[in-house]
């Protein structure tokens, strides 16, 4: 019998948790594990503190992978800087000494973060923080109501 490894993405704490949880997925979901081979397996393609934290959950306070993911994701989501909506795109800002192409490809990004959030709403998130100039000006967009 050849057992072939698995190639399972190692989770760090520098990757979004939800992005994580997706690909392991992606790939033990091709191996059609069950819950309990997902739950077993799980803590393979964890390093260091996420690691340590999985070990030291207690005995018997986790029954299936399904749980395991919300507990996952309910303790590394709070540690995450992941945007989700057009509100959160309110929070990034122009710094005062931010040449505004870097503003732009850095809430560009930030952007991309946010699936669920139209351009219509992204572009409202984006012009009332720009330092210097008129948002039609700086995006050769104008949106009208």
């Amino acid at each position: 019998m050849d057992i072939q490894p698995l190639r399972v993405p190692f989770y760090t704490r520098v990757e979004d948790p939800l992005t994580h949880l997706y690909s392991f997925q992606s790939v033990v979901g091709c191996k059609g594990l069950n819950d309990e081979g997902q739950y077993l397996l799980f803590p393979s393609s964890l390093t260091e503190v996420a690691l340590n934290w999985i070990y030291r959950l207690e005995h018997g306070t986790v029954d299936s992978f399904n749980e395991l993911k919300q507990i996952f994701l309910n303790h590394f989501m709070i540690q995450t800087d992941r945007l989700y909506s057009a509100d959160d795109l309110h929070t990034i800002r122009q710094k005062e000494d931010e040449p505004l192409r870097e503003y732009a490809a850095r809430f560009s990004h930030e952007y991309s973060r946010c699936p669920e959030t139209d351009d219509r709403a992204a572009y409202g998130a984006f012009c009332p923080h720009t330092f210097g100039t008129s948002c039609t000006v700086a995006t050769g967009v104008h949106m009208t109501s």
